[in-house]
């Protein structure tokens, strides 16, 4: 393996996730910061970031099948539907309880 690029986050930053989206070439990144960064693995560099919706930590993320969307989770008890084209927060679901994993 090859490492191929450093991300430097904030100190205060714990608990990452990572997902990939491998025919667009993104890895998505999140935090205890509840922010969802976005990168381009070809070009290295930060392409979205996901930084309004949810008020508690964000437990899990996933790109649609089509990598135009990615949801994110969390313990406010909602998934957040993001548009990575706009970098909109497009649509949200409330449940009962808070979301722990998703899978699509």
């Amino acid at each position: 393996c090859k490492i191929i690029n450093t991300v430097i986050l904030d100190n205060n930053v714990q608990n990452l996730f990572l997902v990939g989206y491998k025919d667009g070439g993104y890895v998505a990144i999140c935090g205890s910061d509840r922010v969802v960064r976005v990168y381009d693995m070809f070009t290295q560099k930060l392409i979205r970031r996901f930084s309004n919706g949810h008020s508690r930590e964000i437990t899990d993320i996933c790109f649609s099948v089509n990598g135009k969307r990615i949801l994110s989770s969390s313990l406010d008890c909602t998934i957040r539907v993001y548009d990575m084209s706009t970098g909109r927060c497009i649509s949200w679901l409330l449940f009962d309880s808070a979301v722990l994993s998703m899978a699509i």
